[in-house]
């Protein structure tokens, strides 16, 4: 008999994406339009690690970062929102590698 402690799934894609509001006609309803920012394949999802992961889009070059936790994600646009620049990886964070 398994437990679900005993399964690690296996990596599945993953899509970060956006909703932005997008007015055709002055006074119609707004729509909204789905937009992919990132997407990573199986073998880039099982690449993560817990905690922070820095990525970029092989599409537009845009940096984002990805936190895993329990092979939950959250994402977010790598950009400073004072300076502008982008957050790196911290020399005491490389644990060796």
């Amino acid at each position: 008999m398994l437990n679900s402690s005993d399964c690690n799934p296996a990596p599945v894609p993953w899509r970060l994406t956006t909703l932005s509001n997008h007015d055709d006609l002055p006074g119609a309803m707004a729509s909204q339009i789905a937009k992919v920012l990132l997407s990573l394949d199986a073998e880039a999802v099982g690449s993560l690690k817990e905690g922070v992961n820095f990525k970029k889009s092989p599409e537009d070059g845009k940096c984002y970062i990805i936190f895993k936790s329990n092979n939950d994600f959250k994402a977010c646009k790598n950009q400073c929102k004072h300076q502008g620049g982008l957050f790196i990886k911290d020399i005491e964070d490389l644990d060796g590698m």
